[in-house]
């Protein structure tokens, strides 16, 4: 028996397909049932396929068309502005190759000139150098000379000026001796003078001692010895010295004594230089109980010093008996404020206080 096979699937057809006529044969092909369906079915998708694929061919073709149009048009445009800038850069290139060719002939020029400039630089140069070379030689010969003669001047000035230095040296120093000497003469004077007002003021009295804290001796000075008296008079001169601690160890001393001269010389002494005089100088008349210095002290207590504005606070808080809202530590602006306070405080109770009632 003969075995026919699918042209498509390749496979063994049953004789009961050919019985049934169940095959399918085209284009001299044998196909089974299975294959034959297909066949037909990818023939029809193969036209479809086909016919589409031309539809898009013939679309593309037209498409290309029209854009191969606009694309030429677009070419031909860029290629006449081409043009245009190809005639364009040859007028630049032509007026630049002017330019260049008359930049050129002044630069020749220029160089000309240059060698002209150079030569006559060097000829400038050769020339000044002789001439600075003649000119250093003519300053050094004179200016020898002139540094000798100045030098011989300067030497003669210098011994005239020493000569006078010391003998206005001299002159000075024998000055300040005489007005040493005239100063403790007016001073020796001035304390005398004071005696003889206090002695011509006062009737005699007996010998008193007025209160003082414990430990000091204040002795009034018409009970005061001819001894005590000249001590006091020293001490009084020693308040002028130069020396701080001469003047310090016046002002101590004074403290040790009364009298409207003692009292006198120590406030003079509220206006030193030195801070721990005034120190010292306030704590003084607080010892002697000096009341009439209150409206120094009170004044004292703007000093620029601290420790000299807590002294002077505690000398007017005990000879005034009061007590003073007054810090010597605060500000300039509340020190003042406090002080004017207290001045306000003086002048409403100034009677009473030293009346001592």
């Amino acid at each position: 028996m003969k075995i026919f096979f699918c042209d498509a699937c390749n496979e063994s057809i049953p004789q009961r397909d050919f019985s049934q006529h169940r095959i399918t044969i085209e284009g001299g092909k044998l196909f089974c049932p299975k294959c034959a369906p297909m066949s037909q079915e990818k023939q029809q998708g193969a036209s479809a396929a086909l016919v589409a694929t031309l539809l898009l061919l013939v679309v593309a073709l037209i498409g290309m068309g029209f854009w191969g149009w606009q694309l030429i048009d677009s070419l031909r445009a860029d290629l006449t502005r081409a043009q245009l800038s190809l005639v364009d850069a040859g007028n630049v290139a032509g007026v630049t190759a002017n330019r260049l060719d008359t930049a050129l002939a002044s630069l020749q020029n220029s160089e000309a000139t240059i060698s002209e400039l150079k030569a006559a630089v060097t000829g400038l140069r050769d020339a000044s150098q002789q001439r600075y070379a003649e000119l250093d030689r003519r300053l050094g010969t004179e200016s020898d000379a002139a540094r000798a003669t100045l030098d011989e001047r300067l030497g003669t000035l210098d011994a005239k000026i020493t000569a006078a230095l010391g003998e206005l040296r001299t002159q000075t120093q024998g000055t300040r001796e005489d007005l040493a000497g005239q100063k403790a003469g007016l001073e020796g004077l001035k304390a005398a003078l004071e005696v003889v007002r206090e002695l011509a003021a006062t009737k005699p009295q007996p010998a008193a001692v007025s209160a003082a804290p414990a430990g000091v001796a204040v002795v009034e000075p018409s009970a005061r010895s001819a001894v005590e008296e000249r001590e006091v008079n020293a001490l009084l001169l020693q308040l002028s010295d130069t020396d701080p601690g001469q003047r310090y160890t016046a002002v101590t001393e004074l403290g040790r004594y009364s009298g409207v001269k003692v009292v006198a010389a120590l406030e003079g002494m509220l206006k030193d230089s030195e801070e721990y005089l005034r120190v010292a100088v306030v704590q003084n008349l607080r010892r002697l109980g000096s009341k009439p210095s209150l409206p120094l002290i009170l004044q004292v207590l703007r000093d620029g010093d601290p420790f000299v504005r807590s002294a002077a606070k505690a000398a007017f808080e005990e000879l005034a008996s009061t007590r003073l809202d007054f810090d010597p530590e605060a500000s300039p602006k509340d020190r003042e404020s406090s002080v004017k306070n207290t001045e306000t405080w003086w002048e409403a109770n100034r009677v009473r206080v030293l009346s001592g009632s």
